[in-house]
């Protein structure tokens, strides 16, 4: 198998329903290894994978909540206790606050006082606002974001690998908004979330419905994979029409 692939790592909502591991998607492309989302259940998930924290390259984040950021306090611990001191930056892409909010979360699991004055590696926050692009690696790997409707700092991001042309998006939580469109058109691989399977009014969450009859379609995506799925939709996946994510999914990447 190549070693060049995506792992869905996370697939569960917030619930971790059905004892799913909750939202993190890892990307191992060449010499980059890239986590989008860091649910509380990220590190134990890469190393059943055999991935440790030391390994990423870059952790993408979506939005504040817990099950997509909880997990940072245990991957900044993996990196310090490491075998080999880091001395190469951990890229920390977000909405603004990124790079405090993570630290917030660290110093509070660890101890104020001395945890961030004993982190012991180089941390280089990109912070993003809506209609962003920033080139990374020397332009190997260009990040642009989207404004996602969940909460205010929400984000949706589109990865492209210029030498490649392999564009990989996920939408993080999120309401409808005409802004899927433009983050999911043309990609090779699309992640978005699905916390129900009917549409929940004045919830800004996607069902399954409005995936499969007003998003997915119109999109020309060459592989979807839905996660941040609730029990019903989990329940359903051998018998719908899209592709329902599962913890330690592998779809390799023909780079």
């Amino acid at each position: 198998m190549t070693n060049n692939k995506i792992i869905t790592l996370g697939t569960a909502d917030a619930f971790a329903s059905d004892g799913r591991a909750q939202q993190s998607v890892l990307i191992k492309a060449e010499d980059l290894t890239i986590l989008l989302d860091a649910g509380p259940t990220t590190l134990a998930q890469l190393k059943k994978f055999g991935f440790t924290a030391n390994d990423i390259d870059v952790i993408a984040i979506t939005h504040f909540h817990g099950d997509h950021i909880g997990g940072i306090p245990f991957l900044f611990l993996d990196i310090k206790y490491a075998a080999t001191r880091r001395e190469r930056p951990l890229y920390l892409v977000g909405p603004s606050q990124t790079k405090d909010f993570s630290l917030q979360w660290y110093s509070l699991a660890y101890g104020r006082s001395t945890a961030l004055k004993n982190l012991e590696f180089p941390i280089l926050a990109i912070e993003m606002k809506p209609k962003t692009k920033k080139n990374l690696f020397d332009g190997k790997l260009q990040i642009t974001s989207f404004k996602m409707n969940h909460q205010p700092e929400s984000l949706g991001y589109k990865l492209f690998f210029a030498e490649h042309e392999l564009s990989i998006a996920i939408t993080g939580d999120t309401g409808f908004t005409e802004t899927i469109f433009d983050l999911a058109k043309g990609t090779d691989y699309f992640f978005p979330e699905c916390s129900f399977f009917e549409p929940h009014e004045n919830v800004p969450h996607l069902s399954y419905v409005e995936l499969e009859e007003k998003i997915l379609p119109n999109c020309d995506i060459t592989q979807e994979v839905i996660i941040h799925t609730n029990s019903a939709v989990y329940a359903k996946r051998h018998q719908l029409n899209y592709l329902i994510g599962e913890d330690g999914m592998i779809f390799p990447l023909a780079l």
